[in-house]
């Protein structure tokens, strides 16, 4: 994930959005608690004083950034923000170069200690007049944080300065131009074999009917309510002006794990800007994917726009988990199965899902493995366009192809096998029960 310019985001101009405020109490008094209950912890460990650190590993990150985290510390309890600011960035340098030379932090106190700089620097952003440059430290820590402490707090400071971010960045008048296409490409239509595995769309099930249908636990494909996503979404001008400012995590090139694949964490316009528009306008070679990514919690501008369905909350509560899914055509999400039950809606662009039951999992190759194939969960084969050299079983296996448009919802029971594939540049948004 490469480090993306927070200076350049904006411009030179980008400390002078507004003169210096006080700084906010309760943000100050949030990375206050969170330095004391988190940091001790991580220190001990960055300093190989705990059990965690008995670990054989490199250590990525060296114990003399735990002084260097003191004193950055010490500088803002001062409120000396710009001595604060000079060592916490070099801090947060450190500690990304780990990231990027390791391929990931190799202990807990290693990441603690970045987000806790994101933090720290997000405070001196909001005491130095930069409400955006605060929001972009703040979702630096929210894209590496889990539900707790650091996530808390990035989410406060979003609360409370995005509103000013997002005007000053709305006065810059730089939107991305386009829209997504209200029809599939013309290669992207099933042929006559497979249309005869395809689901039947039904009408939005009222409660009642939806219990049935979940009681069966089968797919089933149906019609979501007319959100206000579905109209804003369209533009991507809209998109801009809401979110251009905040970073994300972009999966860039075709394939995971490839030499050529990379992710990075970037500015939403420049994912617009881009990959988004170029692919609105024409198919390109270049496929960046926003994928699974919790942003109507980053950003709650958009959660308005896509509320659950009142039937939903009635026959099952809030869901567990809702994501999006972002991107250009040709994104492909390998074939896998969800520990989840999934309400996949489509709200812009068009989608392809090949769908296998259960049973079919002798014919995927699934092995058992580390990382994120430890669940075996994830198979090797591309059930659209099979190696049967390589994988000869999946010749017998039992595939149902389902192309989703704007408006349509596939529920996927847990444990069903599903790829997904984008047909166009698309917005897709899930909900794990």
């Amino acid at each position: 994930m490469a480090e993306p310019d927070l200076d350049a985001l904006f411009g030179e101009d980008n400390a002078e959005e507004c003169s210096a405020p006080k700084v906010h109490p309760a943000l100050l008094a949030a990375v206050k608690s969170l330095a004391a209950e988190a940091w001790p912890v991580a220190r001990s460990e960055l300093l190989g004083e705990s059990d965690a650190a008995a670990v054989k590993v490199r250590l990525p990150l060296a114990p003399a950034l735990a002084r260097d985290v003191d004193l950055a510390l010490e500088a803002m309890n001062a409120q000396d923000w710009s001595d604060c600011a000079s060592k916490a960035a070099a801090i947060r340098k450190e500690a990304w170069n780990a990231l990027m030379r390791d391929k990931g932090w190799q202990r807990p106190c290693d990441k603690e200690l970045f987000m806790l700089v994101e933090l720290i620097l997000a405070l001196c952003a909001h005491a130095s007049g930069s409400p955006a440059t605060a929001v972009q430290h703040a979702d630096g820590a929210f894209v590496f944080a889990a539900a707790g402490a650091f996530r808390s707090c990035a989410l406060l400071f979003i609360r409370l300065l995005d509103d000013d971010a997002r005007r000053a960045y709305q006065a810059k008048e730089n939107a991305v131009c386009g829209s997504f296409p209200d029809t599939p490409p013309l290669d992207a239509s099933l042929s006559r074999s497979d249309s005869k595995k395809r689901l039947e769309r039904r009408p939005s099930p009222s409660p009642c009917e939806l219990v049935e249908l979940l009681k069966l636990r089968r797919p089933f494909l149906f019609s979501h309510p007319d959100w206000p996503a579905a109209a804003r979404w369209k533009s991507l001008a809209y998109l801009d002006g809401n979110v251009g400012h905040r970073l994300i995590p972009a999966e860039l090139g075709a394939e995971v794990g490839a030499a050529s694949w990379r992710e990075e964490l970037i500015p939403f316009h420049r994912f617009l800007k881009e990959y988004l528009a170029p692919s609105c306008f024409e198919q390109t070679s270049s496929t960046a994917y926003l994928a699974q990514h919790e942003l109507f919690e980053q950003c709650p501008v958009l959660r308005a726009d896509i509320p659950v369905p009142s039937s939903w909350q009635e026959v099952l509560g809030p869901p567990t988990r809702c994501n999006a899914w972002i991107g250009t055509h040709s994104t492909l999400t390998p074939c896998h199965w969800d520990s989840y039950d999934n309400f996949l809606a489509q709200v812009q662009g068009f989608k392809r899902v090949a769908l296998l039951a259960p049973e079919q999992a002798s014919r995927l190759y699934v092995k058992a493995a580390t990382g994120t194939s430890a669940q075996g969960n994830i198979s090797p084969v591309n059930v659209e366009d099979p190696d049967l050299a390589k994988y000869p079983e999946f010749a017998q296996a039992e595939v149902h192809l389902v192309d989703l448009s704007p408006g349509d919802v596939l529920f996927m029971p847990s444990g069903w096998w599903h790829q997904v594939r984008a047909l166009s540049p698309s917005i897709s948004v899930n909900f794990w029960y």
